[in-house]
């Protein structure tokens, strides 16, 4: 068996094919003549336009009726989440925040046919029972509804509500919606009288009298006892008055209360000759109003109150008991002369 007989089958051939050139082209991909435009595809797609929302009318009144809701309605927000789980439960959607409020005043109850009652209820149902406990006590607040109870009994209380709004379930005042009702004051009878305007206002002012401090006095300024006489300024405050002004201005930014420290510490090792003409002033002025304090008492003293009738009185009355007086000395001496003479 010669080599090439015995080489295995699937073995290629030693020679080599020749390879097409490069630049040859297929036939059939060779165009000829004027290019040919086309039309371009335009991707398109078709968008459901939304239906116009329509408040249909419903059985009840309509919240703006109701002036509770209305009033709890103007203590909410726009963007709150309770605002939209009403408008949810009242039209199967939410609404846009500018719109919220204005289509819950126009709500006025389910609008459905007559076989899509027990549907509608039972889908609004549903939509209440995935809220919170807080959530649901919320929307009854601003229904004007009790509170109180389960989630079963709150769901199914709103879901009525919204079915058929009525006065009678939108009239509870807001204040007790929002916990327990205030049971209304009895009035007592052995409690005293409310005090009148006139009363109060003057016990007003009594405390407001009796709350006030008394105004601060500058440093070295006199002080006013009983009698209106001002007290003289001590030897100390003299030298205050003297020097503060000047050193006031040499330290512009220092408060007066340092100032008044730094002429404290200066007085106490200020030596007893300097010392003395504030003290000799203080004397002077010292003794100027113990003269004045004296003046001021004698004239406050109230004078004695003379009446002219009162002294003819007394004369009068020490006349009687003078001429009382001769007669009981005449007839002393007419006893004194009748016992003589029965002596003799």
């Amino acid at each position: 068996m010669s080599a090439e007989e015995g080489a295995p089958a699937h073995e290629a051939p030693t020679a080599k094919a020749k390879s097409a050139p490069r630049d040859a082209v297929e036939p059939s991909l060779v165009v000829t003549g004027r290019r040919e435009r086309k039309a371009p595809e335009v991707l398109t797609m078709s968008v459901p336009e939304k239906a116009e929302f329509v408040i249909a009318k419903g059985k009840g009144k309509a919240l703006s009726e109701l002036p509770g809701v209305c009033a709890m309605l103007e203590k909410h927000k726009a963007s709150d989440d309770v605002l939209q789980h009403m408008h949810s439960v009242a039209f199967g959607r939410k609404g846009p925040r500018v719109k919220v409020k204005a289509n819950l005043r126009e709500f006025s109850g389910f609008a459905y046919g007559a076989d899509a009652r027990e549907a509608e209820l039972a889908k609004r149902h549903a939509y209440l029972a995935k809220r919170t406990g807080d959530e649901l006590k919320a929307i009854c607040a601003i229904c004007c509804l009790e509170r109180g109870g389960k989630k079963e009994e709150l769901a199914a209380r709103l879901v009525a509500f919204f079915d058929k709004p009525t006065a009678k379930s939108g009239t509870v005042p807001a204040a007790s919606a929002g916990g327990k009702r205030k049971r209304a004051a009895t009035p007592n009878p052995k409690a005293s009288p409310a005090p009148t305007a006139k009363a109060a206002q003057s016990a007003k002012e009594g405390k407001a009298a009796a709350g006030k401090k008394p105004a601060a006095k500058a440093p070295g300024q006199a002080k006013e006892p009983a009698g209106g006489v001002k007290k003289p300024p001590s030897a100390f405050e003299l030298y205050l008055a003297a020097r503060l002004p000047s050193l006031r201005e040499k330290n512009d930014g220092v408060s007066d209360a340092e100032l008044q420290t730094h002429l404290k510490d200066k007085w106490k090792a200020l030596p007893a000759d300097k010392k003395s003409k504030f003290e000799e002033e203080h004397a002077e002025l010292q003794a100027k109003y113990e003269e004045e304090v004296a003046k001021a008492k004698a004239k406050a003293a109230k004078p004695a109150i003379v009446d002219e009738d009162d002294e003819e009185e007394e004369e009068g009355a020490g006349g009687d008991k003078q001429g009382e007086d001769e007669e009981d000395s005449e007839d002393e001496q007419g006893d004194d002369g009748a016992d003589a003479d029965e002596a003799a």
